[in-house]
């Protein structure tokens, strides 16, 4: 059977290169270069009628699938099944391709969620943690610029939690922490006002 697979998979590469699915392929492929990957998966299903018969062929397949809107979770799922592909080729090409699409999802979720206060303090740390893994990606000076957006909010909602309470010096220390980040902000300076105020300082 897997002699018999080998013969089949090459005679549709065969086609695909240089036969009669040459052109449409090379077509299909033109969509998915200009973004237009929900019809390039189409196209692709149509060509085949259903997903594509040959490993190689799947995990271009399976690519244009996760740049879709609705049907990234198709995408994922072939790629598991080729992870598990005999091929040792496949079955690196299918890991790297799912690790790359958990970092996206991780980053997604991470550059959504640093904005707001329930999910800010782990948002930045997985953006650390993201940008450690790929310091030199072009995207990086948006994920910097994103976790210091974050350190500042963590540490001015600090600074309010700890002048609530009345422990000023810490409340302090705190704000001053969020004026490092950014000093170009306001709200560490109200804080910081407000806490010169309590402690009856009026020139603040």
């Amino acid at each position: 059977p897997t002699a018999a697979r080998t013969c089949r998979d090459a005679r549709t590469l065969e086609r695909v290169t240089r036969g009669d699915l040459a052109q449409s392929y090379a077509a299909l492929r033109l969509l998915a270069v200009a973004g237009r990957h929900d019809e390039a998966a189409r196209e692709a299903e149509k060509l085949f009628q259903g997903v594509p018969p040959e490993p190689s062929l799947q995990l271009e397949y399976a690519d244009m699938l996760l740049r879709t809107e609705t049907r990234r979770a198709e995408g994922k799922a072939l790629l598991e099944t080729l992870r598990r592909s005999p091929s040792l080729f496949i079955s690196q090409r299918a890991q790297r391709r799912l690790a790359d699409e958990a970092f996206e999802e991780a980053l997604e979720r991470a550059l959504e969620g640093v904005y707001q206060s329930a999910t800010r303090a782990e948002c930045v740390a997985t953006l650390e943690r993201l940008l450690g893994e790929k310091p030199d990606d072009p995207r990086s000076e948006r994920w910097r610029h994103a976790i210091a957006e974050g350190r500042y909010w963590l540490a001015t909602d600090r600074g309010d939690e700890f002048l609530k309470h009345g422990a000023l010096a810490k409340a302090e220390a705190a704000y001053r922490e969020a004026l490092a980040v950014d000093p170009s902000r306001p709200f560490a300076y109200a804080g910081l006002a407000d806490v010169a105020l309590r402690r009856g300082d009026r020139s603040a």
